[in-house]
């Protein structure tokens, strides 16, 4: 280590040994020092000053330093040769071991620029630069580029960084890292810079242990804000002082800047050079400039006073007095530049004129004017209670500016010390802008804390849904204004809440006109105009900028409620307690014409369905006029407000039942980031659905809530703390969706139904061929030169059938689907202006209509069977119509109960079958035996078949006795009966082999029953 630092310390000195001249004077030289090493030492030396051009002495051989930690005081630095610490002379300043970067001149030694670039390098990242602005480090950006600002140093003992600093750009993100000397980052100490605003400076502090660090900004632009409202394709930052304390001290004071100075030793820091007055560098006071000449504080020159003229001097009213009295005077702009003594004076100051208020107010005090009661309006300065059949006109006209009205203030932030100048009285009109200095902005807000007036006071019931509560007929705001500029910009801004809302922007001169702004909700609001001179272009002049101004003639808000009257008027039916008699809730004053008188008459008539009431008791209204319709995707309520509806009816018929999916908040998370540095982050989105319950996006440090906004659709930024996950800072709040615009299929009409196709696509997801996805689209208030439609933000509600039958029956069933983010902008957008999400779910799919629905049964089994409902179209069986039924059915169907049937009948058949043939074969086997001979040796018979004309079911035989006649198996004789006897008479002898015999009947269960019986008694004999 020594060998590296001495090596260091030859490479410093030895160009400044050989350079040829005089050798260097001991006043000339300063003290340097190295770095301490690990044993707590460091090489100390003297050189001569940047500028001189001398040879070196024995005072410059470096010698060893033991005390490396030695500190000192502000005021003070550390003497070489007594190790003392000693104070600064006069004309100089230290800051002891802090070391402060507040001059931007150049960019300061200890900082180091840089520019790196995401993918592939850009001819825009040459407008990727860091400029010292005198008075402030201007950082600048732009897209794929990013700007790195690094700050080495190696702190002796426990100390603290700090800066100051202002963004004002939306587009921009800045991150804050410390890192140890091995580059690796702290832990809790990323910081990503919160948007300060026009104006606004921020301070950020992290403690520092000892040791070394490297501190590093890095400024890109943050790409999903392109086209957020006002912001830039630029991102832009400007750091105006760090200040890092536990730096080693330091061995010499610096000298005071030109423009201040230091009248006494041990200063910490040197005081400015008041107005009309310079210093040089190292001053120990301020020299004042000659009579004709000036300077603005801070100045190391004085600059030539020109002859005054028009441009040097304002009109300004005074005060009114006790009687009421004002009148004009002028005095010289400040600060005074001309030279009063030469040129034109100012001119004589006016008569008196009297104090008027504006209508509706009276005389408060001198500068002030109040409101007048409710129930009475002014004229010429004093309230008057309205006639007996009139009632007042709520609302705030003013005209007149000799005394300030009420709900109206001032005020103005300047970035720095420059004093400000506030809206100023001038009779006729009120103005800003004379005397304003650049980064200095002049406000003036009017307060509408009530709201305004409403058709009726009805209680909405479900606020919470609340799409839509207008107020009456003619609601607006108007001002009438004239900017007279070139380089100036006014802004009107409304704020609902804590949601702020830039309207409009006007940039340069502007010719006196009007400016209304149709006001569509009733819920209370106030408006800011906020005026600010912009950097001027090399053509005007000093003076010229100090006069450009605004000027606003006239203000007016109708049917502000509680806030003052500005008129009287009848009522369509006369007063009852002091209000108009009014039509029932829901229903308007027309007028219609009586057919048989022809006369013109005025009734009550109801709007519309799905439409909301905005008239009054004052006038009649046709329905056009007085009833509004409420937009797709929202329902009317006791057609007074518009809600949300749950379970919306699109244009061809189809109904949709979004309720499981719209009464709950949702969060997406979108993919992980990283900044050119390694620094990990990701956007958090948060959705609801539902009005008077907004989400909020928050922007915290050091585990403090420092902002937050509350938004129908919101997104904030995640840093990731790598040594932390749990304490992840959330920064950087962006309204996406305030107000719900419409909800519409994607069939709604061809035009929009190509261009969801379109956005859907170029987002990564499949086109809508059939038509039925449901887009809820919010928008953001505001527009601008990137997003002129404003920021929106759509959710697709897309069809997501995959689940079963039995599924989908099941009353336990919740299927939340899911909620995607682009699959090619996972950033949620693919512009900048219009952000997508889609929701794919069965809750997204429309509800199946009857005739959509075919049904089919499945077996029978025990007694019951499933009948399934299915449908060929995408869309959703509703509840009522289950998709599986459990029907009761027959055990046996008509197909078993036929087949049983012929089965038992083919049966029964067949059994009769075989019994018949063995009847049949048994009456054989029977007459065989009748052949068979008996003892006595009767003939037998021819044949044993039938005669032609016997029947084969008659029993011709009759018993006879048949007796043993020594007859064997081998042959026996049977005697026919008559009807079977052969023609002749002669016997016939049958010698038959042996046969096969069936039963044989007896005569009775003894030993007799061997024989069998005879034939005699077979004819007809008893047994």
């Amino acid at each position: 280590m020594n060998i590296l630092i001495s090596s260091w310390i030859l490479v410093t000195l030895v160009p400044l040994l050989h350079v040829k001249g005089e050798s260097c004077a001991s006043s000339s030289l300063h003290y340097e020092a190295s770095d301490c090493n690990a044993r707590g030492d460091r090489w100390v030396f003297k050189v001569p000053e940047d500028d001189d051009n001398c040879l070196l002495t024995s005072e410059s051989i470096p010698r060893r330093q033991h005390n490396c930690d030695k500190t000192c005081s502000a005021g003070h630095y550390l003497d070489m040769d007594s190790q003392e610490c000693k104070l600064c002379p006069v004309g100089t300043y230290s800051r002891g071991n802090v070391l402060e970067l507040s001059k931007w001149k150049t960019v300061p030694t200890e900082l180091a620029t840089d520019v790196t670039y995401s993918s592939q390098p850009s001819d825009g990242c040459n407008l990727t630069q860091w400029i010292p602005m005198g008075d402030h480090l201007f950082g600048k950006a732009t897209p794929g580029c990013s700007a790195v600002l690094s700050l080495q140093l190696n702190n002796l003992q426990d100390g603290e960084v700090s800066f100051l600093y202002n963004i004002a750009d939306a587009a921009t993100m800045v991150f804050f890292t410390i890192h140890n000397e091995h580059c690796t980052r702290l832990p809790e100490s990323t910081f990503i810079l919160q948007r300060t605003g026009q104006n606004v400076l921020y301070n950020v502090s992290s403690p520092l242990r000892k040791g070394r660090y490297v501190l590093q900004w890095e400024l890109f632009v943050d790409q999903n804000t392109f086209g957020y409202l006002f912001g830039h394709r630029v991102a832009s930052i400007r750091i105006f002082e760090i200040r890092i304390r536990g730096t080693p001290p330091i061995l010499h004071c610096n000298a005071c800047p030109a423009g201040t100075y230091a009248n006494a030793g041990g200063m910490s820091q040197c005081e400015s050079c008041p107005a009309n007055t310079f210093s040089s560098a190292g001053a120990q006071t301020c020299t004042a400039c000659a009579v004709d000449e000036y300077s603005s504080p801070g100045s190391d020159k004085c600059n030539r006073r020109l002859p005054c003229t028009e441009k040097d001097f304002m009109e300004v009213w005074t005060p009114c007095d006790q009687q009421g009295k004002t009148w004009k005077t002028y005095k010289w702009i400040e600060p005074v530049i001309c030279n009063i003594q030469t040129g034109v004076q100012l001119p004589q100051s006016g008569n008196p004129v009297d104090c008027t208020c504006p209508i509706g107010t009276r005389f408060y005090n001198a500068t002030a004017c109040e409101s007048c009661p409710a129930d009475q309006s002014v004229t010429d300065s004093t309230c008057l209670r309205c006639e007996s059949d009139k009632v007042p006109v709520f609302g705030l006209h003013y005209d007149r500016w000799s005394r300030f009205p009420p709900h109206l203030t001032t005020w103005c932030l300047s970035m720095f010390k420059n004093g400000c100048s506030e809206w100023t009285l001038n009779m006729d009109h009120i103005s800003a802008g004379i005397g304003l200095h650049l980064s200095t902005a002049s406000f003036l807000h009017l307060s509408i804390p009530f709201g305004f007036v409403r058709s009726d006071d009805l209680d909405t019931g479900n606020a919470g849904e609340v799409v839509r509560n207008p107020p009456l007929p003619n609601t607006y705001l108007r001002v009438e204004f004239e900017l007279v500029c070139t380089s100036c910009e006014l802004i009107l801004r409304q704020q609902r809440g804590n949601v702020n809302t830039p309207l409009i922007q006007w940039l340069g001169k502007a010719e006196r006109q009007n400016y209304t702004l149709t006001i569509e909700d009733s819920a209370a609001v106030n408006f800011t105009w906020e005026f600010r001179k912009k950097a001027p272009n090399p053509e005007v002049s000093q003076s010229d900028l100090l006069l450009e101004h605004v000027k606003i003639y006239q203000l007016e808000v109708t049917n502000a409620k509680l806030l003052g009257t500005i008129g009287c008027r009848k009522c369509l039916k006369g007063i009852q307690d002091g209000k108009c008699i009014s039509c029932p809730p829901g229903l308007f004053y027309a007028s219609t014409l009586n057919g048989s008188t022809r006369q013109e008459v005025v009734n009550c008539t109801q709007c519309p369905e799905n439409t909301i009431l905005q008239t009054d008791a004052h006038a009649t209204r046709t329905v056009s006029e007085a009833c509004i319709p409420c937009e797709p995707g929202t329902k009317a309520v006791n057609r007074s407000v518009c809600v949300v509806d749950t379970m919306p009816v699109v244009d061809n018929g189809m109904l949709y039942n979004l309720t499981e999916l719209l009464l709950k908040n949702r969060t997406v998370y979108g993919a992980n980031l990283f900044t050119p540095t390694g620094t990990k982050y990701h956007y958090e989105y948060h959705l609801s659905f539902m009005y008077g319950h907004p989400v909020r996006c928050v922007e915290e440090y050091d585990a403090v809530m420092v902002n937050y906004m509350e938004a129908l659709i919101c997104r904030q930024t995640i840093v990731h703390v790598p040594s932390a996950p749990d304490k992840n800072q959330r920064v950087l709040p962006l309204r996406l969706g305030d107000r719900l615009e419409r909800a519409v299929q994607s069939n709604h009409s061809k035009k929009f139904w190509d261009e969801v196709n379109t956005n859907l696509t170029r987002a990564g997801w499949t086109a809508d061929s059939v038509g039925t996805d449901l887009h809820y689209i919010f928008v953001a208030s505001g527009s601008s030169e990137n997003c002129p439609s404003g920021v929106r933000t759509v959710v697709t509600f897309r069809c997501g059938l995959g689940q079963s039958l039995e599924s989908l029956n099941s009353s336990m069933f919740t299927d939340q689907g899911q909620l995607e983010l682009p699959p090619s902008c996972p950033d949620a957008t693919c512009d900048g202006c219009t952000y997508h999400f889609l929701w794919r779910s069965s809750h997204a799919c429309p509800i199946c209509s009857e005739r959509q629905i075919t049904r089919f049964s499945g077996e029978c089994r025990y007694g019951s069977r499933r009948v399934y409902a299915i449908s060929r179209e995408p869309c959703r069986i509703p509840t009522e119509l289950l998709a599986v039924q459990e029907i009761p059915c027959p055990l046996l169907t008509t197909a078993q109960i036929v087949a049983i049937f012929l089965t038992g009948f083919t049966l029964i058949t067949l059994v009769t079958i075989i019994f018949s043939c063995y009847r049949k074969n048994k009456r054989l086997e029977y007459k065989y035996m009748k052949l068979v001979q008996s003892k006595g040796g009767m003939g037998q018979p021819t044949s044993c078949a039938l005669d032609e004309n016997e029947e084969d079911n008659l029993d011709h035989f009759g018993r006879r006795a048949v007796r043993s006649n020594n007859v064997t198996n081998a042959a026996f004789e049977l005697e026919a009966t008559g009807s079977v006897k052969a023609p002749t008479s002669a016997p016939l002898a049958l010698k038959m082999p042996w046969p096969i015999l069936g039963p044989i009947l007896f005569k009775k269960g003894d030993q007799q029953d061997l024989h069998p019986l005879p034939e005699n008694e077979m004819r007809g004999g008893v047994a």
